[in-house]
C-alpha cells in the first residue's frame, strides 16, 4: 500500500505545484469566477493526465484484455473531487488576498 502512495506522490508532485499555482492565481485575479475556472482547469488537466497514462499503458500491455472500464472512470471522478477539494483552500487564499488588496486600494483612494 505504501508503494502506491509513494508512486502517486512521485508521479504527481510537479502537477501538484501546477494545480496550486492555477488555483491561487485564478482565485487572486478573477475572484469567485476564478475559483470555478480553476476547478475546471484542474479537472481538465487530471482528465488529460489519467487518460493519457492509462491509454499509454493499454497500448503497451501484452494482453489485449485491459481497457478503461467504469471502474477507471469512477476512479478519475473520485480523483477530480479530491484534488479540487484539496486545492480549494489555496484558491480561497488567493480570493481573500484579492479582497484585501481591493479594500486597501479603496481606502487609500478615499483617504
Amino acid at each position: 500500500m505504501n508503494h502506491i502512495l509513494l508512486y502517486e506522490i512521485a508521479f504527481y508532485w510537479p502537477w501538484y505545484l501546477c494545480f496550486a499555482v492555477i488555483a491561487f492565481c485564478l482565485g487572486r485575479w478573477l475572484g469567485g469566477l476564478g475559483l470555478l475556472l480553476s476547478a475546471v482547469a484542474i479537472s481538465a488537466l487530471i482528465m488529460f493526465i489519467e487518460v493519457h497514462s492509462v491509454f499509454h499503458d493499454m497500448r503497451e500491455h501484452p494482453e489485449s484484455g485491459r481497457d478503461a472500464d467504469m471502474i477507471f472512470w469512477f476512479g478519475v471522478l473520485c480523483r477530480l473531487v479530491v484534488y479540487n477539494l484539496a486545492f480549494l483552500p489555496i484558491g480561497l487564499l488567493g480570493w481573500r488576498l484579492r479582497a484585501r488588496h481591493r479594500r486597501a486600494a479603496h481606502e487609500t483612494q478615499i483617504g
